[in-house]
């Protein structure tokens, strides 16, 4: 049996619980529940932690399968990814220059278009269906967020990363098994 921690499911099992994590826990919740001066030093805490632990995580899964890096399909799914976070960035500093500050309300959205195509595209050259069909299902919650409030947003965030990562990495990890 091939272990899964750091199979590319393994990768998006951890990837999808930290953002699942990041913008329920931290976002959303925060936004909708006065929860106190422990959890504010838990989001602190995560906030920081959990993305060092992420990028940990992937270094090692790349370093455990650098063979996995020279298949042609695996170096474009880097090359979209790469992308996307090129994108994410050139998103915040066009939103800044526009109104000299991040309108959150309207990055969100387009962070999840953004993120939903970088999915599918994945799903499509790793020719994994319900990766596909996950992408398909944020990029929709995507254009729904253009509709409602940041703490609404948010939690749908949260949502789509766990139906674009999470579920389809342990159906993944199933069939590595």
């Amino acid at each position: 049996m091939k272990s899964i921690k750091t199979s590319f499911s393994g990768v998006l099992i951890f990837s999808g619980w930290v953002a699942v994590i990041h913008y329920f826990l931290f976002g959303y919740l925060d936004d909708v529940m006065a929860l106190g001066y422990w959890y504010g030093r838990l989001k602190e805490i995560g906030g920081t932690v959990l993305p060092i632990l992420l990028l940990i995580y992937i270094i090692i899964a790349f370093r455990q399968h650098k063979e996995a890096i020279t298949d042609q399909v695996n170096r474009m799914v880097l090359i979209v990814w790469l992308l996307l976070l090129f994108a994410l960035i050139l998103t915040n500093l066009i939103l800044y220059q526009l109104n000299n500050q991040v309108d959150y309300e309207l990055q969100q959205p387009i962070f999840m278009i953004l993120t939903s195509l970088a999915i599918f595209a994945t799903g499509r050259l790793k020719n994994w269906g319900i990766m596909t069909i996950g992408a398909i299902i944020f990029f929709m919650l995507g254009i729904w967020a253009f509709t409602v409030d940041l703490s609404t947003q948010k939690l749908l965030h949260a949502i789509g990363w766990f139906v674009g990562f999470v579920i389809p990495g342990h159906m993944l990890a199933k069939n590595e098994e």
